[in-house]
C-alpha cells in the first residue's frame, strides 16, 4: 500500500516536469523492443482522477522474471548482445522507475496540470536460462483532461 502511495507520488511529480499540451493517446511506439517482440497491454484511462496500468507480455521461458520500465520517451537504445537476448533490441523509454513485476497500477493525481504530460511505458523480462534481456515493444502516453 506505502509502495504504491510512493510510486503515484514520483509518477506525479515526474508527470508535472514534463506536461505539454496535447490529444490524449496511448500509442504503441514502432520499431522499439526486440524483433517481433509483443506489446504490453494497457489498462484503464491516462486521464487525471482515473486509473491506468501496465501489463507485461509473457516472458519466453518459464524462470523469465518480468519488469517495467517507467521513464521519458525518446531514448532509442540499441542494446549490445549481451545484455540483450538477439540483436535489435531498442529501449525507447528513459527509466525513471524499474519494477520488477509483471502489471503495474496506479491512479493519476486529479491535478489540471498534468494535462498533456508524456511517459514511456515499456516492459520485458530476463531471461533464464540464458540469463538476457528480451524487450517488449514501447507504449507512448499523453495524460487527458
Amino acid at each position: 500500500m506505502l509502495h504504491n502511495r510512493i510510486l503515484s507520488t514520483l509518477l506525479a511529480c515526474f508527470l508535472g516536469a514534463f506536461a505539454a499540451s496535447a490529444a490524449a493517446q496511448v500509442q504503441r511506439v514502432p520499431n522499439t523492443g526486440c524483433p517481433n517482440a509483443p506489446y504490453p497491454t494497457f489498462t484503464g484511462a491516462p486521464a487525471i482522477g482515473q486509473g491506468f496500468g501496465i501489463i507485461a507480455a509473457p516472458c519466453r521461458t518459464l524462470l523469465g522474471q518480468p519488469f517495467i520500465v517507467i521513464g521519458v520517451p525518446g531514448l532509442n537504445a540499441v542494446l549490445p548482445v549481451p545484455p540483450a537476448c538477439e540483436r535489435g533490441c531498442v529501449l525507447e523509454c528513459r527509466p525513471i522507475i524499474v519494477l520488477a513485476q509483471a502489471a503495474w497500477r496506479t491512479i493519476i493525481p486529479n491535478d489540471r496540470n498534468l494535462i498533456g504530460a508524456q511517459l514511456c511505458l515499456q516492459t520485458g523480462c530476463v531471461e533464464t536460462p540464458p540469463g538476457c534481456v528480451y524487450l517488449h515493444g514501447a507504449l507512448a502516453v499523453r495524460i487527458t483532461p
